[in-house]
């Protein structure tokens, strides 16, 4: 705060109208008593224009997952609690793996098959290239042993690929925890089918590291927003944390008007669960210099707008002024007052216009 020429002192000693009130015995007006104010004068003041909005904690973006089986089947346990703590790889729920293990020992006894049919096409290739050497027999033959040898071959690819399958899908039986974070909701009971897509999740997960806060602001603030703007975010206890802006909402929502901010919290998120309100100031614009007094100089006028009580030649007079923003106590001032011209700032109220005034020096 850059005050200027600020004068301070003194405090009333009594009422203009009492001295006007008494006459000297000749019957002259004896001249009116002073009033001892206090002082100040207007200073510029660089103002943080904020808008203050209502937002709730949420975990980032890529921290919270609705966790579904990669195989199709019937749930057969759920393992997990909501508000439970997880472990990335905790095993959350069990879809029932009796089909896709019959499915493995299949793949399994294909396997092997190509691969006794490969050993023995194998060899019989191996005994037609030699006699095809020896000119026992013609090479028309020597070459359909050798193409039935490769398909074997190729049959023991596809039978190792096909097991593979069959092993991954029956380790998708289990449902496990993407990262570290906390069980939000379990949305899958035992007994209930899942189709094997995110259309059927089990589990809600959230990050609980790195917190963010998410909140909706009308359109005329949305439009002086960037990211990396600073914020401040207070808690329900009081506390409050600097934040950031992470990201803003390019679009409204149709039927509120609104639009979403993300606040990234600049130092270590609060230990509070997902979904805590929070109240987020925003700093939507910078004044510099602006001409500003304090808060209680300022008092409504007679038709209802704001004034404050200037000194004008040792004497009171009333000026209407046009306040702006606020920071702490103190207040813009637009329009009707100059840089260094003097107010009162204590008990604008009683304080008609021509009052004599006494400032201590």
């Amino acid at each position: 705060m850059k005050w200027q020429a600020a004068v301070l002192l003194g405090t009333a000693l009594g009422a203009a109208a009492l001295a006007a009130g008494c006459r000297s015995r000749d019957g002259t007006e004896p001249a009116p008593k002073a009033i001892h104010v206090r002082v100040t004068a207007a200073f510029l003041h660089d103002f943080t224009v904020r808008a203050r909005v209502a937002g709730r904690l949420v975990p980032p973006v890529d921290r919270q997952a609705s966790v579904s089986a990669p195989v199709g089947g019937r749930v057969q346990e759920v393992t997990a609690r909501e508000g439970q703590r997880v472990r990335r790889g905790d095993v959350l729920a069990r879809v029932d793996a009796r089909q896709l293990e019959d499915a493995e020992r299949s793949a399994e006894a294909a396997l092997k098959r190509a691969e006794a049919d490969r050993a023995l096409k194998g060899g019989v290739a191996n005994r037609s290239r030699e006699l095809y050497e020896k000119g026992v027999i013609a090479r028309q033959e020597a070459d359909s042993d050798a193409s039935s040898a490769v398909a074997a071959e190729s049959a023991v690819v596809e039978a190792t690929a096909n097991l593979t399958t069959a092993r991954r899908n029956r380790g998708y039986a289990e449902i496990v925890a993407p990262f570290d974070g906390v069980v939000v909701r379990v949305l899958r009971h035992p007994g209930e089918q899942v189709d094997g897509t995110a259309a059927t999740p089990i589990v809600e997960v959230a990050g609980l590291q790195a917190l963010e806060v998410t909140a909706d602001a009308p359109s005329e603030v949305l439009a002086r927003l960037r990211a990396g703007d600073e914020a401040e975010v207070t808690l329900g206890s009081g506390e409050k944390l600097p934040a950031r802006v992470a990201r803003v909402s390019g679009a409204l929502d149709a039927a509120s008007v609104v639009g979403g901010i993300r606040l990234a919290f600049v130092g270590a998120s609060p230990a509070l669960a997902i979904g805590s309100p929070v109240d987020v100031s925003l700093a939507v614009e910078r004044m510099k210099n602006v001409l500003a007094v304090p808060k209680r100089a300022v008092r409504r006028g007679a038709e209802g707008g704001a004034e404050v009580v200037a000194v004008v030649e040792g004497k009171a007079k009333s000026t209407p002024v046009v306040t702006g923003p606020e920071d702490g106590d103190v207040i813009a001032i637009r329009s009707g007052l100059k840089e260094g011209d003097v107010v009162v700032v204590e008990d604008p109220l009683g304080l008609p216009d021509g009052t004599v005034l006494e400032i201590a020096r």
